[in-house]
C-alpha cells in the first residue's frame, strides 16, 4: 500500500483520493460512487483523515491538508473520471422587490 508522508501526517490512497474529492466539493454518496464504496466507508475514510491531522470535521480537514501541503494546487482530472453531481435545485434570485 502505497502512502503520501508529509510532517508526520500518513494517509492511505484511498483517503486522499476520498479527501480530494471532497474538497472538490463532492458529496458523500457522490465519491461512494465513484471510488466504488459504501457511504459509510466514505465517511470513516474523512474520519480518520481527520483525526490523523486534528481537524475537528470535514471543512476544517480540508483546509488542515492545504496547509500541511497534502492538497495542493488543482490537477486536470483524467479522461473518463466521474464528475461530482451538480445541485438540480438552484434558487433563482430576484434583483427587484416585489410589490
Amino acid at each position: 500500500m502505497v502512502r503520501e508522508k508529509l510532517e508526520g501526517t500518513v494517509l492511505t490512497d484511498r483517503q486522499l483520493t476520498v479527501v480530494r474529492r471532497a474538497a472538490d466539493g463532492w458529496t458523500t454518496a457522490a465519491i461512494a460512487r465513484a471510488v466504488g464504496i459504501s457511504p459509510e466507508t466514505v465517511a470513516r475514510d474523512l474520519a480518520h483523515a481527520a483525526e490523523r491531522v486534528g481537524a475537528k470535521n470535514r471543512t476544517h480537514l480540508v483546509a488542515r491538508l492545504y496547509e500541511l501541503g497534502i492538497l495542493g494546487a488543482r490537477q486536470a482530472r483524467p479522461s473518463g473520471e466521474v464528475k461530482p453531481i451538480e445541485n438540480a435545485r438552484r434558487r433563482p434570485t430576484s434583483s427587484h422587490a416585489t410589490p
